[in-house]
């Protein structure tokens, strides 16, 4: 057995014991961060953890307020959610949907992430608010208010604001470490049918 291997062993019963842990959601994403920097990926940590740090299931169900409670997500079921976000609260007119940013989505050297992927955490967030099959973005009011860097954990909440018949205002404002980095207005469409059918 080579060394390569026993030292991914003692990562992998590392990953799984914190896993268990009932530590905080801002532990388990440092210790990520160490992980995927020692080379071990996103998503083989992911499997790994069982779900303990996705608190969305295998059918895109969220658990609220106990067993009996899930709520199923209806829309973006097949995104990304390394680059979009992991939704932690969905009730009828709001999401939370947190995202742990990389060096994949840094721009330059000093790890600045690129606004796309903080808007299109916010845009997920604001998908879901409105959690229908068919909703699609209409138009958005964005403010970027402060960088991220690279590493670091920001949350979209997701507001639905205003119902205009197929019209619904969703506000969002993102947050690190309860800073707010970037608040945004999004006009969704609730169509009769997919827009690509």
């Amino acid at each position: 057995m080579g060394k390569g291997k026993n030292t991914d062993e003692l990562v992998e019963r590392k990953i799984w014991k914190t896993a268990q842990a009932p530590t905080d959601v801002i532990e388990k994403y440092r210790l990520l961060l160490f992980l995927t920097s020692r080379c071990v990926g996103l998503k083989h940590f992911l499997k790994l953890a069982a779900g303990r740090m996705r608190p969305v299931n295998e059918q895109n169900q969220i658990m609220q307020r106990g067993p009996e409670a899930m709520i199923t997500i209806q829309t973006h079921r097949g995104i990304n959610r390394e680059c979009f976000g992991t939704p932690v609260h969905l009730e009828e007119g709001a999401s939370r949907v947190e995202l742990l940013t990389n060096h994949f989505m840094a721009v330059d050297e000093t790890g600045l992430v690129h606004g796309g992927y903080i808007f299109g955490l916010a845009d997920y967030a604001a998908m879901i608010a409105v959690n229908h099959p068919n909703v699609v973005l209409g138009a958005s009011d964005a403010k970027f208010l402060k960088p991220v860097r690279a590493g670091e954990v920001v949350i979209a909440t997701a507001t639905a604001e205003a119902l205009q018949g197929k019209k619904q205002i969703v506000s969002v404002a993102v947050t690190r470490n309860n800073e707010l980095v970037f608040s945004g207005s999004f006009t969704c469409f609730v169509l009769d049918r997919h827009v690509l059918a």
